[in-house]
């Protein structure tokens, strides 16, 4: 059941009796969970410091507040629309 549209699996699963692994993320993810960032808005201010809650799949995250609550009750969020500031929330003191 060959189909030559198919895309690669990211898994390889060529030794028989071994797990698979992965063999590379097709995309590395750009925000990690924990991070702070800033939404963008039209004409390039920044809205508040948000924090990523759920890491980007398919250029999309969840973001919360400082405080744990979601961010517009958990909506995706395209990472474009994102910059990073991971200094917002850094538990290091100087």
């Amino acid at each position: 059941m060959s189909n030559n549209g198919e895309t690669k699996s990211p898994f390889d699963f060529t030794e028989a009796g071994k797990r698979p692994r992965v063999e590379a993320y097709v995309q590395k993810p750009v925000f990690t969970v924990g991070e702070g960032v800033y939404l963008l808005k039209i004409g390039g201010s920044r809205e508040c410091p948000y924090i990523v809650a759920i890491a980007p799949v398919n250029g999309k995250c969840t973001l919360s507040y400082g405080n744990g609550q979601p961010f517009r009750n958990n909506e995706q969020i395209n990472v474009d629309d994102l910059e990073s500031n991971a200094w917002i929330y850094s538990t290091s003191e100087s």
